[in-house]
């Protein structure tokens, strides 16, 4: 092949690739599986990282370097400062109150929050990163994790810089699981970004709000694929919401008290062993306050 045809080539899976990136891929029950996961050889999680990050391998290195080093700087933007084995070609990160299972597109709700009934969808952000979401009973959508795939070395690597910003706003615009358990200016997006995530009723889908134009203006963040450049757009229903927005912290769940612990808290203090008739009376009584 001739360096001619080489480069034409590589341009055009370069405009294909940004182009499907701009409309969007489909989002599905199941997810796609790569090429590169037929080379899976063992699967480990990240010791330390309460099941947050997790690598598919391989029996020898194949990723190109370029991936590595971007992804190492998503990890430790987002995560830790993590040290990522040499023939990884997959790379699992699940958001908070979720956890990884048993391979790179298993993500669960910690077993705290198991009784939220939901189902899980999945959706491609670009050819080498692929989402998960949990979605509850009531519609709300929570993102739960995010697959990398690793580019083998020598293969045509996508703009890595496509692939960096596009992971950092799907992370930023991520709705805090369970819903309103914590304030969308608590989290680290926006105390460090100014920027949060929210359902635009006027685009239709989830957007990334920013708010820290010099200007005051409330604006959508969006990214080029093609020209790799953000750039912003006005929405006066994000503004509106961001004004009026009031975080109330939900109720702590009521325990009931069982009726031999409603007994204990109401026992005279002052009893002594002369005012029951018989030791059994004494016996049970222990027995309950033991229970």
């Amino acid at each position: 092949m001739s360096k001619l045809t080489a480069a034409y080539n590589k341009t055009r899976e370069c405009v294909v690739t940004r182009s499907k990136i701009m409309m969007g891929y489909p989002e599905a029950r199941y997810p796609t599986i790569p090429k590169i996961l037929k080379k899976t050889a063992d699967f480990q999680k990240l010791e330390g990282s309460k099941d947050r990050i997790a690598f598919t391998l391989s029996q020898e290195p194949i990723a190109d370097k370029k991936c590595t080093e971007m992804i190492k700087n998503v990890l430790l933007e987002q995560f830790q400062d993590t040290d990522i084995p040499a023939n990884y070609i997959a790379v699992s990160m699940a958001l908070p109150n979720f956890k990884i299972g048993q391979n790179c597109h298993d993500f669960q709700p910690l077993d705290w929050y198991k009784n939220i009934k939901g189902y899980f969808t999945y959706k491609k952000i670009t050819e080498q990163v692929q989402a998960a979401y949990f979605n509850d009973e009531a519609g709300n959508q929570f993102l739960a994790g995010v697959c990398y795939y690793a580019t083998p070395a020598g293969k045509w690597v996508a703009k890595l810089q496509t692939e960096q910003t596009l992971l950092r706003f799907e992370f930023q615009k991520a709705e805090p699981f369970p819903l309103n358990s914590k304030s969308r200016f608590d989290t680290k997006a926006f105390k460090k970004f100014a920027r949060y995530g929210r359902y635009c009723e006027t685009e239709g889908c989830r957007v990334l709000v920013w708010v820290g134009k010099a200007d005051g203006q409330i604006v959508h963040l969006n990214y080029h694929p093609v020209y790799c450049m953000q750039w912003t757009k006005g929405c006066a229903e994000c503004a509106k919401d961001h004004f009026e927005y009031m975080w109330i912290a939900p109720e702590e769940p009521v325990v009931q008290k069982s009726k031999e612990e409603d007994y204990i808290l109401k026992a005279p203090e002052d009893k002594d062993l002369s005012d029951f008739d018989q030791l059994s009376d004494v016996l049970n009584v222990d027995a309950i306050s033991l229970h």
